[in-house]
């Protein structure tokens, strides 16, 4: 039996636990999911290499 791997991520995880309070029909669309928490994911690295605060770069 292979098992796909899932790299845990902070943002991952936040969008999943959000999916399922408020749009529990998305929770299937794995490549949404993907795309929205690497997007997420980059948005804060760039924030914070530029210097910006954690405070900003999280709300970004």
């Amino acid at each position: 039996m292979k098992q796909e791997k899932k790299t845990l991520s902070y943002y991952r995880l936040r969008l999943e636990v959000y999916l399922k309070d408020y749009h529990p029909q998305l929770l299937g669309d794995e490549t949404f999911i993907r795309e929205r928490s690497e997007a997420a994911a980059k948005t804060y690295e760039e924030a914070f290499l530029q210097d910006n605060p954690i405070g900003i770069a999280e709300s970004m």
